[in-house]
């Protein structure tokens, strides 16, 4: 509910179906959602891949942008990821994403995170075929040994291998994350998504899609306000309405003992009293009746 706030809940466009009210035509969060948990999927003809980014920098950009002040640009962030996401210079809107391996000593490697969406149990399968080989391949085996030390959050694998072997793998092509397939690489070049009109929709960058979301989420908060504001005037009319009656009836000026209910309506109504719903749903964008 920080998130989806509930004075949006009576300004979204529900939709009905065998009857029944049910979910909104869509959310409308107080930050692009669709940034902070990425998104990767394919449909007939289109394709998306999203990155993760760091709420806090999402929110410093907006906060950027309400002072009048240019948003700067986002970079892929993944929580309790210990390697690294730099640019990578050869690609326009790629980044390199490294895991953590380093040489313990002679003969021990430790690897103690992987590149991003890189799993424990496949990776466990590539350490597997270092350490037997390939028969078919003529590939022959690389490393000696490895022991794993995961927990639920963390990733540990100590691989031993000869000295000799380390030290060649170290002055190969990218080293030691070369060798252990410790590099991948993440690309912000296909970010489509759904407008609030159903139609996809190309950004070509983060801050380009915070842009978009800035205007309609500026747009929503206007009309919450509207709402807020129908409904304290609302509650205003009430309040005044009760007031009114009290003191009327302990002054004597109105008699609401041994009469008809409907004659007293009548003369409420007369007097100017506001006529209100026996229930109070106010729906969005909905003007009161002065039947109700």
């Amino acid at each position: 509910r920080a998130i989806f706030h509930p004075d949006d809940d009576a300004i979204l466009n529900y939709l009905h179906e065998d009857g029944e009210v049910v979910e909104p035509e869509f959310y409308m969060p107080i930050i692009p959602v669709v940034l902070v948990n990425g998104a990767c999927g394919f449909g007939t003809g289109w394709s998306t891949k999203i990155p993760n980014y760091n709420p806090r920098d999402i929110i410093s950009n907006i906060r950027r942008k309400l002072d009048g002040q240019e948003m700067l640009e986002l970079h892929p962030y993944y929580h309790g990821f210990k390697g690294s996401i730099e640019v990578d210079p050869s690609s326009s809107g790629s980044y390199v994403v490294s895991g953590c391996v380093e040489r313990v000593d002679n003969v021990t490697i430790h690897i103690s995170e992987l590149p991003i969406k890189t799993w424990t149990q496949d990776y466990k399968m590539f350490i597997e075929k270092m350490m037997t080989g390939d028969d078919k391949k003529k590939i022959d085996p690389e490393i000696k040994d490895f022991k794993e030390h995961h927990t639920d959050t963390t990733v540990s694998f100590l691989v031993t291998a000869a000295k000799e072997t380390i030290d060649k793998m170290e002055k190969e092509k990218d080293g030691l994350y070369g060798k252990f397939k410790l590099r991948n690489k993440i690309s912000t070049s296909n970010m489509n998504v759904f407008d609030k009109h159903g139609s996809i929709v190309k950004f070509a960058s983060a801050v380009k899609l915070l842009d978009s979301f800035y205007e309609e989420r500026l747009h929503y908060y206007k009309l919450r306000k509207d709402h807020l504001r129908k409904e304290l005037c609302h509650q205003q009319r009430m309040l005044r309405n009760k007031a009114r009656f009290v003191k009327e009836v302990c002054a004597g000026d109105l008699v609401v003992s041994n009469r008809k209910r409907a004659n007293i309506m009548n003369e409420l109504k007369s007097t100017g009293y506001k006529a209100f719903s026996k229930v109070n749903n106010i729906a969005p964008q909905e003007e009161e009746t002065s039947d109700e």
